[in-house]
């Protein structure tokens, strides 16, 4: 705002800022190589490349001298050329098509990369836009002409500066699309990581929101009976027997805890029972696994792709695939803790850390017998890529534990081994085998089965089958996926199963490699933004989202039968032997001994199959029977030939309790 003249007083005598007329004078320190401005009608002056001169820039209406040479300071020393980096053989060099594209003009010109403004920069260097830039100008006015002198140097600034402001098009260029604004320069993989507060917030709203909402569901599943023997009340009750220090025989169906698989992973679960013994501790501790893998997902993205945003939204792909949100809705599985470890496996081995690599190598191996499947191949792509010595410890780990498994502690605690080798098509391994090498056409004709093609399109749609554009990293999973597909267990190629838990990590992993190969941050984006549109569609058509075409499963607690199941669980003591109906057992398997009907008179998917059924001899021992009122003929079948032996408590509301005859009521 300029002052008058009456507030800022007469200038003095030697100052040549003031002029006869009032004229705005504005003066300035710097280097012109071009012609100075000057008053019209005076001579130009135009001074050395290298000269520094405090130079007054005149508004028309007025003239003024000009100052005298000041003393230069010494030049600035240019800069060392950095000779180019080598590209990253993993990458994609996308060049040719943007140049292509460029001279179709459909898409701009790559973003110049300006050095940084200094006056320090000689003469002769200082161009903005191809341009020789003049003298910085400070502009300082007085009287009418204070605008003026302000005007003239505050545009040498912009000059210098580069104006930000965005700029029209030339003539003939038109409106500049979306796309051409991308930035299409092919050193993404050299560039800082951009941080981004927006992304981090929505990384830690995605991952919160996920866990609540799922911890919910699954809770109140629980509180409506939704949750069922197999496989939820399986690790309740090993948990349960666990922290009262008993040996964890699992009643339910009838093996020890750890002779069904090597779920070791659940120990550090124990301790929380003592503290809060409650079914409701599995499933929390699921939704924050299977949530929780969103961040590591998150670290390996912005570890690859040098963006913080990027990494947020393939975090968010990670957490809307049907398969993961399926996986929290299916009762309890040790099997949920994969993710999360193989995520976090793979960032280390990007940052190679390979101690915390094989720390997570090794404690996924706790989480179930098959992970081998993956870690082994896993570790040779480290000794392949990374680390020798690294891959072989990964391979030897693996190879370690699957034997430890199989050969001693299966057959240890169940006195079998592997309870799932009928699972294996063709007769087993060795008939697999056999029959790809001598009949590959039928083990093609088997694997392209309509259920098991459409559960490889419902895996890899959400991530647009962008992990076939790497498939080194691809080849590690080519084991597990294979399993699935080919298993005659048809639950293992059904995304709504717990089977997807080392694939869905593996497909993220892979997808931001693949996204990493594009050298240009706009490639990059591109190929995130279609992979997050197949997110949202398929998380739409196929996911229990809450706002997708399915509702979730959810059982609600306030039904008709639930009242009466609250009155059953108050009147059967807590060290009673119960037969219960599937369903129902979830609530009452804190105890020693439980079964799901027809157990233990009729023998069903209890112990090795070995006694499928018969009668087992702890059927004399069964106190309390509960069940609802209306059952399927086979069970109905069974309950009619042992009714006779016990009393009916109460029969109301579809449920009915039995006591045995002789029991005395508590």
């Amino acid at each position: 705002m300029a002052r008058t003249e009456d507030e800022l007083g007469e200038p003095p005598p030697e100052s040549p800022g003031a002029t006869a007329d009032g004229a705005g004078v504005g003066v300035g320190a710097g280097v012109d190589p071009g012609p100075a401005p000057t008053q019209a009608g005076s001579p130009a002056h135009p001074p050395a490349d290298d000269e520094v001169t405090p130079e007054i820039l005149v508004a028309p209406t007025g003239s003024a001298p000009r100052a005298p040479t000041a003393t230069p300071p010494p030049p600035r020393p240019r800069p060392m050329a950095t000779p180019a980096a080598e590209p990253d053989r993993d990458q994609v060099d996308f060049t040719p098509v943007t140049t292509w594209l460029r001279t179709r003009r459909i898409i701009g010109p790559p973003r110049p990369r300006r050095p940084p403004p200094s006056i320090l920069i000689p003469a002769a260097e200082r161009t903005v836009g191809g341009e020789p830039v003049g003298g910085l100008g400070v502009g300082a006015g007085v009287g009418a002409g204070a605008g003026a002198g302000a005007g003239a140097g505050s545009s040498v600034v912009d000059r210098l500066l580069g104006d930000r402001r965005p700029q029209p098009a030339a003539p003939g260029e038109g409106l500049a699309l979306p796309w051409q604004q991308l930035d299409w320069t092919p050193d993404a993989a050299r560039r800082p990581i951009e941080r981004d507060r927006l992304a981090r917030i929505l990384l830690v709203a995605a991952t919160v929101g996920y866990v609540w909402l799922f911890a919910y569901w699954t809770m109140r599943n629980h509180d409506g009976y939704g949750t069922q023997a197999f496989d939820f009340g399986i690790y309740d009750q090993g948990l349960w027997l666990l922290s009262r220090f008993k040996r964890p025989f699992v009643t339910i169906m009838g093996r020890h805890l750890f002779g069904d698989h090597t779920s070791f992973i659940l120990l550090p679960l124990v301790p929380v029972y003592w503290i809060l013994p409650s079914a409701k501790v599995l499933l929390f501790t699921q939704a924050a696994a299977l949530g929780g893998a969103a961040v590591p997902a998150f670290l390996l993205a912005r570890e690859k792709l040098r963006s913080e945003r990027l990494a947020a939204l393939l975090a968010c792909v990670y957490l809307l695939h049907p398969a993961i949100a399926f996986v929290n809705l299916e009762q309890f599985h040790p099997d949920a803790f994969e993710p999360i470890l193989i995520l976090f496996a793979l960032w280390f081995m990007v940052r190679k850390r390979w101690v915390g690599f094989l720390i997570c190598c090794a404690v996924v191996l706790l989480v179930k017998e098959d992970v081998a499947l993956l870690i082994f191949p896993l570790g040779l792509y480290v000794a392949i890529r990374h680390d020798r010595r690294i891959g072989a410890i990964a391979c030897i780990m693996s190879l370690t534990m699957l034997s430890a498994a199989l050969w001693w502690i299966l057959p240890m605690y169940n006195g079998v081994g592997s309870l799932n080798s009928w699972r294996v098509p063709f007769g087993g391994v060795g008939g697999l085998v056999k029959t790809f090498f001598l009949h590959p056409g039928e083990v093609v004709t088997y694997a392209t089965e309509k259920p098991r093609t459409w559960y490889v399109w419902q895996m890899f749609t959400p991530v647009a089958f962008l992990p076939l554009l790497d498939l080194r990293l691809f080849a590690v999973m080519v084991a597990p996926l294979a399993t699935n597909v080919l298993s005659t267990f048809y639950y293992q190629y059904d995304i709504h199963y717990h089977y997807g838990t080392m694939i869905v990590p593996m497909l993220v992993a892979t997808t931001i490699f693949a996204v990493a190969r594009a050298r240009s941050m706009a490639g990059r984006q591109i190929m995130v933004g279609l992979v997050v549109a197949c997110s949202l569609v398929t998380a739409y058509l196929w996911g229990p989202t809450p706002l997708g075409r399915h509702e979730a499963p959810i059982a609600s607690p306030d039904g008709n039968s639930i009242p009466y199941l609250e009155r059953a669980n108050r009147i059967i003591p807590k060290d009673a032997v119960l037969s219960a109906f599937y369903g129902y057992v979830p609530h009452f398997d804190h105890r020693v001994e439980i079964y799901m009907f027809p157990n233990p008179f009729k023998a069903s998917y209890w112990g090795t199959f070995k006694t499928e059924g018969q009668r087992l001899p702890q059927a004399d021992r069964v106190e309390y029977i509960l069940l609802p009122t209306i059952l399927d003929p086979e069970p109905q079948a069974v309950l009619d030939q042992v009714r006779d032996q016990y009393d009916t408590v109460f029969e109301e509301g579809n449920v009915t309790l039995l006591r045995k005859k002789g029991v005395s009521p508590p």
